[in-house]
């Protein structure tokens, strides 16, 4: 299980990629991803509502429900008319609201088991966040990276 300190550099490694596609990103929002039906800015809408998970995996830690998180068209479309621009400062700002809400967290929170959710089983907070940093996060990075390649 990864401890807070390589939580943070995940979230902080994320935004140093984004800020790294952010001029790629602004010219050509429209680009196609190389599967699916997405766009680049859909991609990044997505990231933007998913960008800081910290809290609703804290809470369902200490035994509330965590919110419910919009479906993936619903987040696309409620930021249809945003600005690449913008989308990629909400990314960002999402990610570092995860890394001061990190900052605080007890490593003990971090190995407590949780339902995983989308699946059957728990897991440990710190490998759901983990999972969702560099599978999730890092995955749709991947795809705008590719479709702006």
């Amino acid at each position: 299980m990864p401890d807070r300190d390589e939580l943070i550099e995940g979230f902080q490694g994320l935004n140093a990629r984004i800020d790294a596609l952010s001029d790629a990103i602004i010219a050509n929002p429209e680009a196609p991803l190389p599967e699916g039906e997405w766009r680049v800015r859909d991609a990044l809408s997505h990231l933007a509502a998913s960008s800081n998970p910290v809290p609703r995996v804290l809470e369902r830690a200490q035994g509330d429900e965590g919110g419910r998180m919009p479906g993936n068209d619903e987040q696309v479309a409620e930021r249809a008319d945003t600005s690449a621009a913008d989308l990629i400062a909400e990314v960002k700002a999402g990610h570092d609201a995860s890394v001061a809400a990190l900052a605080d967290v007890d490593e003990a929170l971090l190995a407590v088991e949780i339902p995983l959710g989308f699946r059957p089983g728990d897991i440990q907070v710190g490998a759901l966040l983990s999972m969702l940093v560099t599978g999730h996060e890092s995955g749709h990075i991947d795809d705008i990276e590719a479709a702006l390649a």
